[in-house]
C-alpha cells in the first residue's frame, strides 16, 4: 500500500490547482496558508468520524493511505483554490467529499489511518 505524508497532500493539492509545478516545493508563505487549512480539514474529518486518525502513533510514522489521497486532495483543493485565485473544479464541497467517501467505503477493511498534525 502506498503511503503519503500531509506534506504530500499539501503539495499535490497545490500542483493540481496550478500553483506548483511538478517537483517544485512550496515557499514558506504557501506552507503557512495551506497547512492550517489541511490541519483543520483532517481534524474535522476525525471529529466527524469520517476518518479515524490514531493519535497514539509516533509522529514520524503517521501516514495517509494512498487510496484516500485522491479524495483528500479534492477536498483540500476545493478549500484552497480561491486563496490562489484559481477556479474550483467542483461546484460544492459535497462533490469533493463524494470522492473521499467512495475511497473510504472501497477500503473499509483496512482503515488504520493515522496522521501527524501540522
Amino acid at each position: 500500500m502506498t503511503l503519503y505524508s500531509k506534506a504530500d497532500l499539501r503539495n499535490q493539492a497545490l500542483r493540481e490547482i496550478g500553483v506548483l509545478d511538478h517537483g517544485e516545493q512550496p515557499d514558506a508563505d504557501m506552507v503557512s496558508v495551506v497547512d492550517p487549512i489541511a490541519q483543520q480539514l483532517l481534524e474535522y474529518l476525525n471529529d466527524e468520524n469520517v476518518l479515524a486518525f490514531d493519535s497514539s502513533v509516533s509522529v514520524s510514522t503517521q501516514v495517509i493511505p494512498g487510496r484516500l489521497m485522491g479524495g483528500l486532495v479534492d477536498v483540500l483543493k476545493w478549500r484552497i483554490a480561491p486563496t490562489y485565485s484559481r477556479p474550483r473544479e467542483v461546484k460544492t464541497v459535497g462533490e469533493a467529499m463524494h470522492t473521499l467517501r467512495r475511497s473510504i467505503l472501497e477500503g473499509q477493511n483496512d482503515i488504520p489511518v493515522s496522521v501527524d498534525y501540522f
